[in-house]
């Protein structure tokens, strides 16, 4: 994942905008060096907790049923963190409630504060605002403010962690295992890591049954 001669670098080769970040789940992991033992152990026994559930799917399946009894909030095991969002609601303002801001942001430069300035005094704009999701906010601007919504697209595609990337290759590998070597996986990483959840009952009326002679 190097800057100089890793991914990162080769990435910024063929697309000169785009930005990297240091995944949260490594920072994580350099502070809890620093942390009193007692939080250690609690985190330690944290993390074979998460990873005894998270891989082995029956175990997954139960603490799903268990927390939709309890009537939890979230059903599985979360793998992400706050801590992107809440370093881009510090450190850009002007994205996450650009219709409070009442100077100028350090992230734009004069030409930019004077075009901002034009956006949020559009009355549309601030409806718009509030009735859709951020990314779609400021993905929909017109071509007056194309500098604001390109500047906002490289803050806010970035993922916080390469805990997707992790899944994926795990997933690699537990499907294309050596007594499948010459399987092309590309079809069923499609199926395992697609959020869209099939309609077997469709899917199945689309088929013909093939039933013994």
């Amino acid at each position: 994942m190097g800057n100089i001669a890793g991914v990162v670098a080769r990435i910024k080769e063929v697309s000169k905008k785009c930005t990297s970040s240091h995944c949260v789940l490594h920072r994580h992991s350099l502070a809890t060096k620093k942390v009193p033992v007692v939080l250690k152990q609690v985190l330690d026994n944290a993390v074979k907790i998460i990873n005894y559930i998270k891989t082995r799917p029956l175990q997954s399946r139960l603490l799903k049923i268990l927390c939709e009894d309890m009537g939890a909030v979230h059903k599985s095991l979360l793998l992400h963190t706050e801590d992107a969002q809440e370093s881009i609601q510090k450190n850009c303002e002007w994205i996450i409630n650009p219709f409070s801001v009442t100077s100028k942001p350090a992230a734009l430069n004069a030409a930019e504060y004077e075009v901002f300035i034009d956006m949020v005094s559009e009355s549309h704009n601030q409806t718009s605002f509030k009735n859709k999701p951020i990314s779609e906010f400021w993905a929909q601007l017109g071509e007056d403010f194309s500098v604001l919504r390109s500047k906002a697209k490289l803050l806010l595609l970035p993922f916080g962690t390469t805990y997707l990337c992790e899944m994926a290759f795990s997933r690699y590998t537990a499907t294309k295992t050596k007594y499948r070597a010459r399987l092309n996986a590309e079809d069923d990483m499609h199926l395992q890591l697609t959020s869209v959840t099939p309609d077997i009952d469709k899917l199945s009326r689309k088929k013909q049954a093939h039933c013994s002679h």
